[in-house]
């Protein structure tokens, strides 16, 4: 390897159903990384090759090497694996072709690996997706598996304990069996710093690193150690109506039928399952809603809110109401599915769209197909859930849009700065904002760069 080239060494191994794999770098690559350290506990004993104990922690480092433009190195590989990589890497290339996505990956070993096992299992997280595949799959009997360290960080315990109380209730009513997987996924990549070298590529796109190539390839990876005896099957929940060939085109994500069902190891196929509208989903498994008290994990804010509390969801975040209103709209009132509804939650769904929190693209993949759909009447009306939706019917809801302007916006320099001016500038910001905070001059709302719970923050106003 040359001295001042771009590399990752991964080195791999299992103990007591925990797979710990270490991270060596090149010096240029040292500031992408928080940790050199990843692991993943299984709830079972591990017992694979090492060419399937790297495949957790590689896909994890394989977005960093190819926005980077690293290469990366093991001892050995699963052949399968290997080639999937290759196609996905090309893939991505396609859809930001300013960005390095030539890496290349080494080993000294790649091997064909089969594994003999026939029965399925579901990435299970306990979202409107997940659930209705869980509903969709029923007849398969699949494994359901959860992973703790990819949205809900590690360290908030009592929220992770709540959700396997619930979730292992729901799979015991239902007679199947769940896996929790906990890994310190999160606190592997240096989020801001590839954060602000992804935004160059992505064109007029808000997000960040993880939701445009990591989180898909990313869980579906954690699960190939328990692969191993269990299952050839991985059922991945949609999230977008694939009949819709114009807005899968327009708006890009780390999840996509055609890209995610390539990845394969060990002769294991992942199948995307409920390519279909969120509110389709909703109205399709109503019955099943009902009749099992099936709890909703669908918010991004609670495990940042109180650590003690009986709520999986806030109740107020975007991606919240959302599926609230989706529920009202096939007759089922959210709190019996874990999301709070009261008289407020009108009021907060309207200030959506009256204080213009909303991107337009979260307008047009969400919002606009639900608007479509709309009964006449409510089947079960709870809390002026009716009114709210004869003032949203008929509403052009792209006017409400949040203004952005990627170029010329404060975050927009932010981006274009160099890193390490960028961030000086970040904290001088940071500090004033405090200070404005605490001489009551301010609200609180942090410079975060990055997608958030309803859209995208700007300093002052939005």
């Amino acid at each position: 390897m040359k001295k001042n080239a771009r590399w990752i060494r991964i080195d791999s191994d299992a103990a007591a159903g925990t797979v710990k794999s270490h991270i060596s770098t090149s010096r240029a690559m040292r500031p992408f990384f928080a940790t050199s350290e990843f692991h993943a506990q299984y709830d079972v004993d591990i017992d694979c090759p090492k060419s399937i104990l790297h495949i957790p922690a590689l896909s994890l480092l394989l977005p960093v090497a190819w926005i980077t433009g690293a290469d990366v190195h093991a001892d050995e590989l699963d052949q399968d694996f290997a080639a999937s990589m290759a196609a996905i890497q090309t893939d991505f290339r396609q859809i930001y072709p300013g960005a390095p996505l030539r890496s290349r990956l080494y080993a000294a070993k790649r091997v064909k690996n089969q594994d003999a096992a026939t029965s399925a299992a579901l990435l299970f997280s306990g979202g409107v997706d997940a659930t209705f595949s869980l509903f969709n799959n029923l007849h398969l009997k699949p494994s359901l598996i959860m992973i703790f360290g990819g949205d809900i960080p590690a360290s908030n315990q009592p929220y992770i304990e709540l959700t396997k109380n619930r979730y292992s209730a729901l799979a015991a009513s239902l007679d199947l069996t769940i896996h929790y997987v906990h890994t310190n996924a999160l606190e592997l990549w240096n989020h801001r710093r590839l954060n602000h070298l992804f935004r160059r590529y992505q064109g007029d796109m808000e997000g960040d690193l993880w939701r445009g190539m990591g989180y898909a390839l990313g869980h579906i990876g954690q699960t190939a150690p328990l692969s191993s005896g269990r299952f050839n099957q991985l059922i991945f929940a949609a999230w977008q109506d694939t009949s819709d060939a114009a807005t899968l085109q327009k708006f890009h994500d780390a999840s996509a039928p055609g890209r995610d069902e390539k990845i394969t190891w060990a002769g294991l196929r992942v199948r995307h399952d409920g390519c279909l509208q969120r509110l389709d989903k909703v109205q399709r498994m109503k019955e099943f809603l009902r009749q099992n008290h099936v709890p909703l994990r669908v918010c991004w804010r609670r495990p940042k809110l109180l650590q003690q509390n009986t709520l999986l969801n806030c109740g107020q975040c975007e991606k919240c109401l959302r599926t609230i209103a989706a529920l009202a709209l096939a007759g089922i009132d959210a709190n019996t599915c874990g999301l709070p509804l009261d008289v407020n939650t009108p009021h907060l769904l309207k200030a959506l769209f009256a204080e213009k929190k909303l991107p337009a693209s979260k307008i047009e993949l969400f919002w606009l197909p639900m608007q479509n759909k709309i009964p006449p009447t409510l089947e079960n009306d709870r809390f002026g859930m009716q009114h709210f939706f004869a003032w949203f019917t008929g509403k052009d809801l792209l006017t409400f849009a949040r203004p952005y302007s990627p170029r010329f916006s404060a975050e927009g320099l932010y981006y274009a700065f160099p890193y390490w001016l960028a961030i000086s500038i970040r904290w001088v910001f940071e500090s004033m904002l405090t200070l404005a905070q605490k001489i009551g001059l301010a609200r609180k709302q942090p410079f975060a760069p990055g997608a958030d719970v309803t859209g995208r923050y700007h300093f002052g106003k939005r």
